[in-house]
């Protein structure tokens, strides 16, 4: 948000949309099968998911797809973490 200063109400819209796009308030087998791979854009749907299966349909979870889950999201927070690294010598400057 140093940088971009339009990046605070982004992510309030953004998080707005990923949360009615998530099928935590509906089954994800309501959904048409053609619209399923727009719901799974949503990082948070394996999760939801992984939880219901577990939960209410007493089933063991995708390890394999939590596995997957784990790896890009190490990687991903290894990338932001290289960003600010790198950028953080230049908030006093914007500030």
């Amino acid at each position: 948000g140093v940088f971009l200063r339009d990046m605070s109400q982004v992510t309030t819209i953004l998080s707005s949309v990923f949360l009615f796009l998530c099928p935590i308030f509906y089954p994800l087998h309501v959904i048409p099968e053609q619209y399923h791979i727009f719901i799974y854009l949503n990082p948070l749907t394996f999760i939801v998911e992984q939880m219901r299966q577990i939960i209410i349909m007493e089933k063991l979870p995708n390890f394999v797809g939590i596995g997957v889950y784990l790896v890009f999201a190490f990687l991903f927070a290894q990338a932001s973490y290289v960003w600010f690294m790198k950028t953080k010598k230049g908030f006093a400057d914007v500030l």
